[in-house]
């Protein structure tokens, strides 16, 4: 039964990735600063594949820790307006001011 779960798992996540291609789009964090980042970085790699050439693997590197601070920044920069957002008096009953429903919780703790 367990195994079954599983394969059900992944059917529904390749059924899911088929439909919408561009996953990253759904992340809280995710900008188009952050997607012209990840674009060079994979063109890179891209590059290194085919010239298996030490500058290319250094040009990779360089743009794969350009990617990691662009990341970094843009989810800190989400988090600080979500902060904001909590901290701001005219937020306070909104809807999603909730972090976690009552069903994430643990039984024990309802």
């Amino acid at each position: 039964m367990r195994q079954s779960r599983r394969n059900l798992t992944c059917i529904n996540t390749v059924t899911v990735l088929r439909e919408d291609p561009c996953r990253h789009k759904e992340t809280w964090w995710w900008n188009e600063e952050v997607a012209e980042a990840v674009r060079e970085k994979k063109k890179k790699y891209g590059n290194w594949k085919k010239e298996k050439s030490t500058e290319a693997w250094k040009e990779y590197k360089k743009s794969k820790q350009k990617a990691q601070k662009v990341i970094s920044i843009a989810k800190g920069k989400k988090q600080k307006e979500f902060a904001s957002d909590l901290n701001d008096p005219n937020q306070q009953n909104s809807p999603e001011r909730g972090l976690r429903s009552s069903s994430d919780l643990d039984p024990d703790l309802r």
